[in-house]
């Protein structure tokens, strides 16, 4: 009677002892379905870790200041609902980065609004937000004679040069106006527009650092 040697559950079967090129293949196709499933996870699965400086980039202070009517570090939400209140109409124009791990978020977001009032004078208005945080407010008024009567009233501080800009830096806040310079004979020969300018510069100077230190980085906004 022949004997029949019983194999062990551990030894491979005999095709694969045989065969040497099918268990290249085999290895590959394993290999390939794990490297397949685990970019799969990381990509659809797991959501990417946030860049070390996420919270730098997106935090509040206690201490803002007054941009116009509105103050600094203010959401989009918060300013869209004070307008909205207000009877305003205002359109927003937006540049987001996505999630990534390679630089912290960059979102921008303006709020343009045609017809306000600020200082009992109408013009247009530009908001605008870095990382939803309002760092900057600007006022284009349509009578700059009448505006500039009413920002000397309303800043006193503000330094005039002798070109007619004038220029205000207090803590975080920063005030810049040409409307003087506007209605000098250099002014309307060189046509230039009329404003008023509100920023906080901790945020300018985030957002400044921001491109210097990613704006190389490939990114698509949307």
């Amino acid at each position: 009677m022949a004997t029949t040697l019983k194999r062990d559950w551990l030894e491979p079967p005999s095709w694969w002892k045989r065969w040497k090129p099918l268990r290249i293949l085999a290895l590959g196709v394993i290999g390939f379905s794990v490297l397949s499933t685990t970019w799969t996870i990381k990509k659809y699965v797991l959501p990417p870790t946030p860049h070390p400086l996420t919270e730098l980039y997106t935090s509040t202070v206690g201490q803002k200041v007054a941009l116009g009517a509105f103050q600094s570090y203010s959401t989009l939400e918060t300013v869209r609902a004070a307008l909205t209140k207000a009877d305003y109409q205002f359109t927003t124009k937006s540049s987001h980065t996505p999630f990534s791990e390679l630089y912290p978020p960059h979102d921008m977001d303006t709020l343009s609004v045609e017809a306000y009032t600020h200082l009992d004078n109408e013009g247009s208005l530009n908001l605008e937000f870095f990382n939803n945080r309002l760092y900057e407010v600007e006022f284009i008024p349509e009578d700059p004679a009448s505006y500039a009567r009413a920002v000397r009233s309303a800043y006193p501080d503000l330094k005039r040069n002798r070109i007619g800009d004038a220029l205000l830096i207090s803590g975080a806040l920063r005030i810049s106006t040409n409307v003087d310079l506007v209605r000098s004979d250099v002014g309307q020969s060189l046509r230039a527009r009329p404003f008023v300018i509100w920023q906080d510069l901790r945020l300018t100077r985030q957002r400044d650092q921001w491109d210097r230190d990613y704006g190389e980085t490939p990114v698509k906004a949307y």
